[in-house]
């Protein structure tokens, strides 16, 4: 029995080693945002030049396409949580790119405990078959999801998300929470992000902020203007990614505040011409 289970341990390592887990999938947006943080904390990211950490907002940038970079942005949580995973690496990437709209999304221990931040116990370092993108269901779901499908075509008429009955339900909700914003609660992150943002600093890397697009009948409310201020009180002399007023006037999203499918492409292809300009300084 011993020697089955042996054997049947290194034959699952060996298709772990040559299955290409990039596309190994998570049940549900924990487990999704774990593989995320493992693949990061696991794999070869020593020489990356860049790295985005953020919200779901953030998330939705697809950075396939641009060499050197990793999108370690969480689905209901925000840079903070990123932030401090890139901090548990001893080499991390000189350019640190921080989604400014989520901040008020403090560090979530629950989310945090899935991580040994000292490498104390480095068994997943070594072992891929411990780490969660590399349980035989993520890999089989991945497998399954990502199995070879026509190339899709990515059009103007992907942007049209804003004028159905759903999403006006939805701006509605989003108008409501960025009506009420716990103002408290922000001022307590934004100083976690702040301590967070020198350690990195400290380090080397330079920190650019990045704000999403968002539904411009969000951008005057009580939310909005109470991250500003608080980013323009504890971050004075930040540096911003610069999206033009052009680039965002195209933007459309799902449900307010995530950029659809065809605007995220959009949104994509103008930040990696960016950070390539910045990766070739």
């Amino acid at each position: 029995m011993a020697i089955t289970t042996l054997v049947l341990l290194v034959g699952y390592t060996l298709v772990i080693h040559f299955n290409n887990n990039a596309v190994n999938a998570g049940q549900y947006n924990e487990q999704k945002n774990i593989i995320t943080a493992e693949r990061y904390l696991y794999g070869n990211t020593d020489t990356l030049m860049g790295v985005i950490v953020g919200s779901s907002l953030a998330e939705r940038i697809d950075v396939d396409s641009i060499g050197g970079i990793y999108n370690l942005s969480f689905r209901g949580g925000g840079a903070q949580d990123g932030l401090k995973i890139l901090l548990m690496k001893k080499k991390i990437p000189p350019l640190i790119f921080v989604e400014t709209n989520f901040s008020f999304n403090e560090v979530k221990e629950s989310f945090q405990k899935n991580f040994d931040p000292g490498f104390t116990y480095p068994e997943k370092l070594y072992i891929p078959i411990l780490r969660s993108g590399d349980q035989p269901l993520s890999v089989i779901l991945g497998k399954l999801r990502n199995r070879k499908k026509p190339k899709k075509v990515i059009d103007t008429n992907m942007n049209n998300t804003e004028n159905g009955t759903f999403f006006k339900a939805m701006i509605d909700v989003q108008k409501h929470a960025y009506s009420h914003p716990d103002t408290n609660m922000i001022k307590r992150s934004l100083s976690q992000l702040k301590a967070y943002v020198d350690a990195v600093e400290k380090r080397g890397s330079k920190v650019y902020f990045l704000q999403m697009p968002v539904n411009k009948v969000l951008l005057d409310l009580p939310l909005s203007k109470a991250i500003r201020a608080g980013y323009a009180r504890n971050f004075p002399d930040a540096k911003y990614v610069p999206v033009p007023e052009s680039l965002i006037s195209i933007c459309r999203t799902a449900d307010g505040i995530h950029l659809n499918e065809y605007s995220a492409w959009v949104f994509a292809k103008y930040f990696r011409d960016y950070f390539n300009k910045l990766d070739n300084k």
